[in-house]
């Protein structure tokens, strides 16, 4: 039993050993060699080679470049064979290796070095930040990406020239290399608010023109001061208030568009906001006035960053006082004259409020006066509690409607 198993063995090895000289011999005689024409190449040109098989043979040409595997199946002839490969496979730049594979064998790797081609129009280009603060507060950058026609970067031994053109009628240029697949230049603001233009360019690529905005930072101060104001508790009117020029620690009018906020406080413990944006650096806004005797406290702010001073607006009441007759016969109630603060006649159209025990009406003055007609308010008692009111002014009466 052992010698049987011995033998079994025995044979076994001499089969695989056998086997194994046969794959070798294979092997050695599918041998194919790639001869390339230059190892050198610019992408997207044709590239010649030529396949030297010891015998007839298929197999696939296996192309490994910088973006994958390309295969071709090939029948080869014993001796050269000279094959063209299509410019597709060497679109991409980068190191490359071509190998035949037939049955079970592989050749030997044939290295291709393949180069971009030169960079073409438009070179692109990117910019940003778009707006910076003057005076040396804030840098921006363009950054250049030149590619060849099959969308590789260049070269990185492509040096771009970089223009800079500043407000102040400054300009200058600035070599950059191509570092790590693109062209970049860090610049910052001189002093002089406007548009720095910037330009790029390389050998036979350019980029369209960019523009970075310099704009003047922080207002120095905010200062706020009134224009026009009537000083009396007449909701017709209104208070103009604006800021003086706002510009920054240079001298720059800041940019049109910043937001001031008017805040207002009044004696009653209320308060308002009215917001407006700088026109040719100055922000203005009109508050109306009140119907009623108070004091205003008036202050401006920008963002957390600003605050102004504070002004004050008082406001009198319009009136002298509140003067009215009755007249039995006609059943009319006359409020006037009513005489403003100059003496003359209150604004046509002040609204006189008046009630008659629990009925309210509502007049408008005309020359002073406000008529109004009792006949047409149904009243049913001869004593009536009569309340008027003008502005800020009120005063109580009785009136008997009765003869007796």
């Amino acid at each position: 039993m052992i010698r049987y198993l011995v033998h079994i063995l025995v044979c076994s090895m001499l089969f695989i050993a056998c086997h194994k000289s046969e794959r070798q011999d294979s092997v050695s005689s599918s041998k194919v060699e790639i001869q390339l024409q230059d190892s050198i190449a610019y992408a997207g040109s044709v590239i010649q080679l030529t396949l030297i098989a010891e015998k007839q043979g298929s197999g696939d040409l296996l192309f490994t470049g910088a973006w994958g595997t390309k295969a071709k199946a090939i029948t080869l002839d014993k001796g050269q064979n000279h094959l063209t490969l299509p410019e597709t496979w060497t679109k991409w730049s980068g190191k490359a290796s071509l190998r035949f594979v037939i049955g079970s064998a592989i050749s030997e790797p044939a290295k291709l070095t393949i180069l971009p081609q030169s960079a073409v129009d438009p070179m692109e280009v990117y910019t940003g930040p778009k707006t910076i603060w003057n005076n040396r507060k804030q840098s921006s950058m363009i950054v250049s990406v030149p590619r060849d026609s099959m969308d590789n970067i260049v070269d990185p031994e492509t040096i771009l020239d970089q223009q800079f053109k500043y407000p102040e009628g400054v300009q200058f240029s600035h070599k950059a290399p191509t570092k790590h697949l693109i062209g970049a230049t860090e610049f910052m603001s001189f002093k002089s608010s406007g548009d720095i233009f910037i330009g790029s360019s390389g050998k036979g690529t350019h980029a369209g023109e960019q523009k970075v905005e310099v704009v003047p930072s922080w207002p120095a101060e905010l200062v706020i001061e009134i224009v026009d104001h009537v000083p009396y508790a007449d909701n017709r009117h209104f208070a103009a208030v604006r800021t003086k020029p706002l510009v920054d620690e240079i001298g720059n009018q800041i940019p049109d568009g910043t937001l001031v906020q008017f805040n207002i406080s009044t004696q009653e413990g209320s308060y308002s906001m009215y917001r407006a944006y700088t026109i040719d650096g100055v922000a203005s806004t009109m508050i109306k006035n009140p119907s009623y005797s108070t004091l205003w406290k008036v202050n401006a702010s920008i963002g957390n960053v600003l605050s102004s001073n504070t002004i004050k607006l008082f406001f009198d009441s319009p009136l002298k006082a509140i003067k009215y007759t009755f007249d039995r016969e006609k059943n009319q109630l006359t409020v006037g004259p009513l005489v403003s603060y100059l003496g003359q006649y209150i604004s046509d159209g002040t609204v006189v409020y008046a009630s008659f025990n629990d009925v309210f009406k509502q007049k408008g003055t005309e020359s002073g006066f406000a008529v109004f007609d009792l006949d047409k308010l149904g009243l049913d008692k001869a004593m009536i509690d009569l309340k008027i009111l003008v502005a800020d002014k009120e005063i109580k009466a009785k009136i008997n409607l009765s003869n007796e």
